[in-house]
C-alpha cells in the first residue's frame, strides 16, 4: 500500500519562509516610501521656496528753500538696484510760514511749524522703522545768502534745527547748506529719474537701463536762485564746467550752473530797487510790471535788506521807510526794465557766454522747467509745451489786465503772487531767450511741469537718490515651505527608517540563504 504519511524534512524551512515573507514585504514597502518621501520633501523644499524682499527703507528730506520749507518722504526696496535705490515719493507736506532763513532773529520759533508736518510723517512711516529712517535737511539759496550776510545767524538757525531733531524718533543726518551746482544736479537727477531715463521695467518686470535713451535738461527757478543743468553735445570739450554723476552703474557728465540772486523773489527785489533808483520821488513809484490800479506800500528793508540789492541802496537808506508802488500795467516798459537785470555786455559777444560773464555750452535736446517756471506759466493759462509766440501773446495779454480783472482770471488768487506774475513772465522770457539762448525753434523743446505721476520735480528726490548710493543694501530673504529644523528632522527620521528597512532586508536574505544550504533528508514513517 502507498504510504500516506510521507513527509519531507523541509517542513521547518518552508514554515520559516512563510513566516518571514510578511515582514520582508512590509520592510520593502517602508523602504520605498521612505525614499519617495525624502525625494519629495527635498524637491518641495528647493522648488517651492519664496524669495522675499527685505522690505522697504524710508528717507525724509526737508527742502529748506528761501520762501518755504517742504518735507518729502521717500521709500525704496531695501535690496536696491546697482547700488542706487528705486525711490518713490510717498508723502509731501508744506511747512507753514516762510523759509528758515527768515528765522535769523528767532531760530527757536522754527519748532512749531515743523511739528505739524513731522507729526503727519510719523503716521506715514511704520513705527518700528522710525529709528532706522534717516532725515536730511538741505538748505538752498536763502540760507546761502544769509551765510554770506551773517554767518553766525545762519549757524544758529542750523543749530536750532539740529536740537529740534534730537527729540524726534528718526535718525537725523544733519542740516547742511547745499551749493548751487549741487542743487542744479540734484534737480537734473530728479527730472530724468521720474521720466524713466535712468531705469525702466522690461517685459519680465525687472529694472533695466533704457537702450540709447537721451537725458532731459533741467530748468529750476527758486526764490533766490535759478539753475540750468544738461548734458552738452560734447561733454569732454566742457570738462571743466561739468560734474560727474554715477547712478545705477552709469556715469553722466552734467553741465550745471546756479545763478545766485536770479531767483524770482530776489530778482523782483532788484527790479523794485531799480525803479526807486530811477524815480524822482522817493515815496511814490510807478511799477509797470504791477497790474493797473494795484497799489502797495513796502518798507525799504523789504527790497534793500537783501545781499542781492545791497549795491543799489541809496545814501539815505532808512530800513523802515515806506515806499508806495503803483501798478501801471505796461507790458512794453516792464520788459524794458526787466532787461536791465541782466548783464549782456560782460560776455563781449562770445557764443558760449550768454550773460553775466558765465560760460555755458549751447543748449541741447529737451528740457523740463519746474518750480517757479511752472507756476508762472500756469498763471498765464498755458501748460506743457507751446511756441514762443504763444507765450509772448499770453504774457502781453496778462500784463495788460487790471487788478480787478486778475482777481477774476486766476483760479487761485493770492495777492503776493498775483501782483508779481507779470514780472515773473517777463523775467522768464529774458532768462530763457536772452540768458540761456533758447530760440523760437528750440523753445517748444521746453516742457513746463511740476510733477511726474505723484512725485514732485524738485532737487530733494535727486538728493535722496544720491544718498541711497551710500546707504547699505540688504540681502533678500528666502522663505522655505518647511522650517529648517522640521525639514532636517524629517530628513533624518526618513533616512534612518530607510536604512533600518534596508538592514532588515539584508538580514532576511542572509538567513534565507543559510537555510537553503541545509541538506534535505526524507523521513519515512511506516506504520507497524
Amino acid at each position: 500500500l502507498p504510504n500516506p504519511f510521507k513527509f519531507s524534512k523541509c517542513f521547518p524551512f518552508c514554515r520559516f519562509r512563510m513566516l518571514t515573507r510578511t515582514p520582508s514585504v512590509v520592510a520593502q514597502v517602508f523602504l520605498l516610501l521612505s525614499i519617495i518621501l525624502v525625494i519629495a520633501i527635498a524637491v518641495i523644499q528647493i522648488n517651492q521656496q519664496q524669495i522675499l524682499s527685505p522690505g522697504l527703507k524710508y528717507g525724509i528730506v526737508l527742502d529748506a528753500g528761501s520762501s518755504r520749507t517742504t518735507v518729502y518722504v521717500y521709500e525704496w526696496p531695501a535690496e536696491k538696484e546697482n547700488n542706487t535705490g528705486v525711490v518713490s515719493q510717498t508723502f509731501k507736506c508744506n511747512v507753514k510760514g516762510p523759509g528758515i532763513s527768515s528765522y535769523e532773529s528767532s531760530p527757536g520759533a522754527l519748532a512749531k511749524p515743523l511739528d505739524d508736518c513731522l507729526n503727519k510723517v510719523k503716521e506715514r512711516i511704520p513705527v518700528h522703522l522710525h529709528k532706522n529712517t534717516s532725515v536730511y535737511l538741505g538748505a538752498t539759496a536763502g540760507m546761502r545768502l544769509l551765510r554770506l550776510q551773517n554767518e553766525s545767524a545762519a549757524n544758529e538757525v542750523l543749530a536750532s534745527i539740529q536740537n529740534y531733531f534730537k527729540a524726534q524718533p528718526f535718525e537725523f543726518r544733519g542740516a547742511q547748506i547745499i551749493t548751487g551746482p549741487e542743487e542744479g544736479v540734484y534737480g537734473w537727477i530728479t527730472a530724468n529719474y521720474l521720466m524713466g531715463n535712468f531705469l525702466e521695467r522690461n517685459l519680465w518686470r525687472t529694472w533695466v537701463h533704457p537702450y540709447r535713451k537721451e537725458t532731459t535738461g533741467a530748468l529750476d527757478l527758486g526764490g533766490a536762485s535759478t539753475q540750468i543743468s544738461f548734458i552738452p553735445e560734447d561733454p569732454e570739450e566742457h570738462f571743466n564746467s561739468t560734474l560727474q554723476v554715477k547712478l545705477y552703474g552709469y556715469n553722466y557728465n552734467v553741465y550745471t550752473h546756479s545763478y545766485q540772486c536770479y531767483g524770482r523773489d530776489e530778482a523782483e527785489k532788484k527790479l523794485l530797487a531799480l525803479l526807486l533808483q530811477k524815480s524822482n520821488a522817493s515815496a511814490n513809484v510807478d511799477n509797470p510790471c504791477y497790474p493797473q490800479n494795484y497799489n502797495t506800500a513796502l518798507t525799504m528793508k523789504y527790497f534793500f535788506g537783501s545781499l542781492c540789492t545791497q549795491s543799489l541802496r541809496p545814501a539815505n537808506y532808512y530800513p523802515n521807510q515806506l515806499v508806495n508802488f503803483r501798478g501801471t500795467g505796461d507790458p512794453g516798459l516792464c520788459q524794458e526794465m526787466v532787461s536791465l537785470l541782466f548783464n549782456f555786455t560782460a560776455c563781449r559777444d562770445r557764443e558760449d557766454c550768454p550773460f553775466n560773464g558765465v560760460h555755458q555750452p549751447k543748449v541741447k535736446g529737451n528740457f523740463v522747467a519746474f518750480s517757479g517756471f511752472y507756476y508762472t506759466i500756469n498763471a498765464l493759462n498755458l501748460s506743457g509745451h507751446f511756441s514762443l509766440d504763444d507765450f509772448n501773446s499770453s504774457m502781453w495779454f496778462f500784463c495788460s489786465q487790471s487788478w480787478a480783472q486778475l482777481q477774476l482770471m486766476l483760479p487761485k488768487f493770492e495777492e503776493i503772487y498775483a501782483r508779481s506774475y507779470c514780472f515773473s513772465a517777463n523775467f522768464i522770457y529774458y532768462l530763457l531767450v536772452h540768458g540761456y539762448n533758447f530760440s523760437a525753434e528750440t523753445w517748444p523743446q521746453i516742457h513746463f511741469q511740476k510733477e511726474v505721476g505723484n512725485s514732485s520735480i524738485a532737487w530733494s528726490l535727486g538728493y535722496m537718490l544720491s544718498l541711497t548710493n551710500m546707504i547699505p543694501a540688504e540681502g533678500k530673504l528666502i522663505q522655505l515651505p518647511l522650517k529648517p529644523s522640521l525639514f532636517a528632522g524629517l530628513l533624518v527620521f526618513l533616512t534612518a527608517t530607510a536604512l533600518l528597512c534596508l538592514l532588515f532586508l539584508v538580514y532576511l536574505c542572509i538567513v534565507s540563504h543559510n537555510r537553503k544550504n541545509i541538506p534535505r533528508v526524507e523521513h519515512v514513517f511506516i506504520p507497524e
